[in-house]
């Protein structure tokens, strides 16, 4: 494709190789394998793709079509080929292309440029032109023209709406991956944007719902809290500190230009100016043509001389102005503070939002407004983040699906002679309410505004359940089960049928308010939390009724406290129907809270892991050989005997001789500690020991490895047992199970003052590795089983944390005995 300019690629040929790309992306097959054949010729196809992106002749779909070939292309800059051409769109000859205001800006914030920019600059010169035409100045001016094209009312061109979500989508892929954004910034900032495309009227119309929430993740990352330049995550005092800054700058250009007008502005306290109505109203006070002297001299506008006529027409709007100095000088809530506002269970908004939880499989002919996993990440708190992002909207999925089959198997409808909701079906998941009331909500910590923690009791009756496994599903929630507390409001009278059809909205299922709770426990009898181990409890109420105290989520409660303020439902009055869930599908808000209790702690991530986990550098530096491997290492009981240390050796260092030291009792057996050749000692050193004497009891006999691991094995059992990242790969049958606990097993022996975390996808895989620990020689007093099925262990001890917990109490009363027998027999007297 693109041969040369003797045979030029056309328009059609060239999107029918796009189109192809694009599918192959869709149906997740390797798109780029069939043009590495013909590596050489690929820069010019993607000239002839930036060509046919200008093109005239191309209509607005055929430009989306573009657009998401050039989304692909930069979600593969893994592939050399196709690297090479797009990081050249992005280079440093992209600041050629902005205002000499933020060019000025950007060098004076990375001086270390400075010296490239001349050079490039002067190199530029002498060539009389850009070696490679850059197609990101021209994209974003016809995202300008098309965006402009959409009238505040009248129909609204599909394909054109979808075009301009495609190019946010690209544009959010850019600046959310450090290699493509580091000079991309510059331009987008210097364009203004987001600001621009807030106040176009498509930003306020019902179509433009996904462009809207498209903006915010542009914005987001627009202002996400790095260095560009560096790569360093920027503290929250550094953060501040720039904002500071920023506002200083422009008190200290506001006094210089207008002391009359902004006197007060310029004299106040950056916490009495920095709010958006005080920003508004002081910038307010200045004319257009002085509001665009004040922008221009803190380079946030082009300055008069700088500007073509088209862009001069750009800042003659004076609310537009008025909107540029404000955005980038109020106040902003720091990412961390967002996320912990952010309700961790989905409402009945969320849970019908298309744009982000779409009810049908994703085509990817579409865009979401939904963060990516890339291959590359900004900080670890950017890892964090998009992964919370995306396990909170799919659990949301999922609880739709479950809200929505229970509301259809419940059948709510209104009760002739009352008017009020009543339900002539069953489900088995659900239970009407009797009632719903919040007991207590708890003042606020220091520094938040959202109550510390919110209780509430639902009152329900199990009349009627015959069913005694469901019964018992029912009376005996255990604490920290996940329940939702739903609102149906029916919309059809008793006798009536809805249309079948399928629902996609709230409305169409009924449902007013979903809130999602966390159980603290059953009330008995005397309206405390019923504990079953208490002997002197009194046990749950005699009849059908029962009554289960739960924690509200308080940030979605601070949220219902204000829209209730503001006029609205109060919503905590109307739940009239209790939803539980599969225990096994449940476990949302666990994971919800344990990635956002990391992004609320300083991570010590290894150095050796950090880049490799953002996706940056060598993923070989992280492997122990490249590290500070241990040079002797305790095997434990890994080597069967000595022929099996003779196998490994071997095979890893052939020819290298193999010295083995006996034990104390002069014996050659495992276990053994293996040193291993160094510079000019090219021997391997296996010398055994005794292990701790376990007692004189049968019971007490130490339990050996019976496996005879082979080389391979072996290897990644010193790899596991070293600092570094390692990864047991194989198919079924394989022993990465046995390979991983005799991990544990060195790990537990070579480091014992280290912990040893296992975590696995699913209870039933703990259990196995868990079953295969337990026998082995690690003190029971250092094995904990956390999580749900801890019960259906094969062992004879229970590992549970109540089990630990009896274990030590137990151990307590055992060594008080052997205290008390020690001495009767020295014939001491004591308490």
């Amino acid at each position: 494709p693109g041969g040369g300019a003797a045979d030029p690629a056309t328009l059609p040929h060239v999107l029918s190789l796009i189109i192809m790309v694009n599918e192959k992306f869709r149906e997740q097959v390797n798109a780029w394998q069939a043009f590495e054949t013909r590596a050489e010729v690929f820069p010019a196809f993607f000239a002839a793709v930036v060509a046919a992106q200008e093109s005239e002749d191309a209509s607005v779909r055929e430009k989306g079509m573009i657009v998401k070939f050039l989304v692909n292309c930069f979600q593969s800059l893994e592939n050399a080929m196709v690297r090479g051409v797009c990081l050249q769109q992005v280079a440093l000859p992209l600041w050629l292309h902005i205002s000499r205001a933020r060019l000025e800006l950007e060098i004076r914030q990375a001086p270390q440029l400075e010296k490239k920019w001349k050079s490039m600059v002067k190199k530029q010169k002498k060539d009389g032109a850009a070696s490679t035409p850059l197609f990101l100045p021209t994209l974003l001016s016809s995202f300008f023209s098309h965006l402009a094209s959409i009238p505040a009312s009248g129909k609204v061109e599909m394909e054109t709406r979808k075009y301009l979500e495609r190019v946010l989508e690209f544009l959010i892929d850019l600046i959310a991956q450090l290699p493509t954004r580091r000079f991309f910034l510059a331009m987008l900032l210097d364009r203004q944007l987001v600001v621009r495309a807030r106040l176009a009227p498509l930003a306020g119309r019902p179509e433009g719902r996904l462009f809207t929430q498209l903006l915010d993740l542009l914005a987001f990352y627009q202002d996400f809290e790095i260095n560009e330049h560096t790569g360093q995550p920027l503290s929250r005092d550094e953060v501040l500190a720039r904002h500071y800054g920023k506002i200083q700058l422009l008190q200290r250009h506001a006094f210089a230009l207008f002391p009359d007008e902004l006197r007060e502005f310029a004299l106040s306290n950056i916490g009495a100016v920095e709010g958006r109505e005080n920003l508004q109203a002081c910038l307010s006070k200045l004319s257009k043509p002085q509001l665009k002297a004040l922008l221009s001299k803190v380079h946030l506008i082009p300055a008069e001389e700088d500007c073509s006529d088209e862009q001069s027409g750009i800042w003659e709007d004076h609310k537009l102005l008025l909107e540029v100095g404000t955005v980038m000088h109020q106040a902003r809530t720091s990412q961390l503070d967002a996320i912990n506002a952010l309700p961790v269970y989905p409402n009945e908004n969320l849970l019908w939002d298309e744009n982000v939880v779409p009810s049908v499989s994703f085509s990817g002919l579409d865009v979401l407004a939904l963060p990516k996993l890339n291959l590359q990440y900004l900080t670890f708190h950017d890892y964090l983040l998009r992964n919370f992002n995306l396990f909170r909207l799919e659990s949301t999925y999922e609880i739709r699906q479950d809200v929505q089959d229970a509301a259809l198997r419940l059948r709510p409808r209104i009760q002739t002679h009352s008017g009020n909701t009543i339900f002539t079906g069953w489900s088995r998941s659900c239970i009407p309410l009797e009632n719903f009331e919040v007991v207590e909500v708890a003042k606020p910590n220091l520094g938040e505004t959202r109550p510390a923690h919110v209780l509430g009791e639902a009152t329900f009756s199990l009349q009627g359940i015959r069913d005694q496994k469901l019964l018992k599903e029912w009376e005996q929630f255990r604490e920290h089960d996940i329940l939702f507390l739903l609102t149906l409001r029916a919309k059809f009278k008793q006798g009536e049928n809805p249309p079948n059809r399928e629902g996609k909205s709230k409305e169409d299922y009924c449902l007013s308010y979903i809130r999602g709770c966390e159980v603290q426990g059953m009330l008995d009898v005397d309206g405390r939390i019923y504990n079953p181990l208490d002997r002197e409890g009194k046990g749950l109420p005699k009849g059908p009724e029962r009554t289960v105290r739960v924690k509200l989520d308080p940030a979605q409660y601070a949220l219902d406290a204000a829209d209730k303020a503001a006029g609205g439902d109060e919503v905590y009055r109307t739940f009239n129907i209790l939803l539980k869930r599969k225990a096994a599908e449940n476990n949302f808000k666990a994971v919800l809270e344990c990635i956002r209790d990391l992004m609320n702690t300083d991570i010590v991530v290894p150095d050796w892991l950090h880049d490799v986990l953002l996706g940056y550098g060598d993923p070989a530096a992280a492997l122990y050989t490249s590290l500070n491997p241990m040079r002797t290492v305790d095997f434990n009981d890994t080597f069967i005997d000595g022929s099996h240390v003779e196998e490994y050796a071997a095979s890893v260092y052939p020819g290298a001789p193999v010295t083995f030291k006996p034990n104390a009792k002069g014996q050659t057996v495992s276990p053994f500690r293996v040193t291993f050749p160094k510079g000019e000692d090219t021997e391997v050193v296996a010398e055994s020991y005794l292990p701790p004497d376990p007692g004189p009891y049968p019971e007490q006999a130490r339990k050996s490895n019976a496996v005879r691991f082979t080389p391979v094995q072996v290897g990644a059992i010193l790899a596991g047992t070293n600092e570094g990242l390692t990864q047991v790969v194989g198919p079924p049958g394989t022993g990465k199970t046995d390979t991983a606990v005799q991990i544990v097993s060195n790990i537990y022996h070579n480091f014992p003052g280290q912990r040893v975390l296992l975590v696995t996808h699913s209870n039933q895989a703990l259990n196995d590795i868990f079953e295969k620990i337990a026998p082995l020689n690690i003190h029971e007093r250092h094995l904990l089983r956390l999580g749900h099925d801890a019960e259906k262990l094969d062992t004879a001890e229970d590992f549970s944390k109540w089990g630990r917990v009896n274990f030590m109490l137990q151990k307590r009363i055992e060594l008080l005995a052997e205290v008390g027998r020690l001495a009767t027999s020295l014939g001491g007297v004591g308490d």
